[in-house]
């Protein structure tokens, strides 16, 4: 910067150019810029590198960083929330998390028409009664269900009743 424009970089330069850097998912690059400042960072420039840490997922690094901040700053409370961040963030996820994530992907109307297949009687009407607008494959899926079962299901979504019956919805598939 010196040899182009005859300024001299300040911390604010710095800061600038590791955001920038984390921002473009250069973490590796960002570190070794503040390592190679003639000056020593302050808390603008590591909070730039701890942000971009929080955003890459990088919790190594966020440790590291969170680390120094307090180190420079003991009393800043900004360095407490940035600690349990990367505490947060390094706990062991709930192993069943992948599964509920997955299950949140399933429409809940084919989980709730399997349930009540297994537990009802054959022959029995299903009632479904749910809280959001049914999807398409859901809709088909129900229909399909009431032909192989030879089954009514009833299902209420927000704006009207779905009546299935012999592959057949009440709403002639308009809804």
């Amino acid at each position: 910067m010196y040899s182009v424009y005859g300024v001299e970089p300040r911390l604010d330069n710095y800061s600038c150019m590791v955001d920038l850097l984390g921002r473009s998912a250069c973490l590796k690059d960002a570190y070794e810029l503040i390592k190679r400042m003639p000056m020593e960072p302050n808390h603008g420039v590591w909070e730039a590198l701890l942000n971009a840490c929080r955003i890459c997922n990088n919790v190594e690094l966020e440790k590291e960083v969170a680390e120094r901040l307090f180190a420079l700053e003991p009393s800043d409370r900004r360095n407490y929330v940035a600690a349990s961040h990367w505490k947060e963030a390094s706990k062991k996820q709930d192993p069943d998390q992948d599964v509920k994530e997955d299950m949140i992907k399933e429409h809940s109307e084919k989980l709730a028409l399997a349930f009540g297949l297994l537990v009802t009687e054959e022959g029995l009407p299903l009632v479904i009664t749910k809280n959001l607008k049914i999807y398409e494959d859901c809709h088909n899926m129900a229909k399909f269900v009431s032909l192989t079962e030879d089954r009514v299901i009833i299902i209420r979504d927000v704006k009207q009743f779905h009546h299935f019956a012999y592959g057949l919805c009440s709403c002639g598939d308009y809804w």
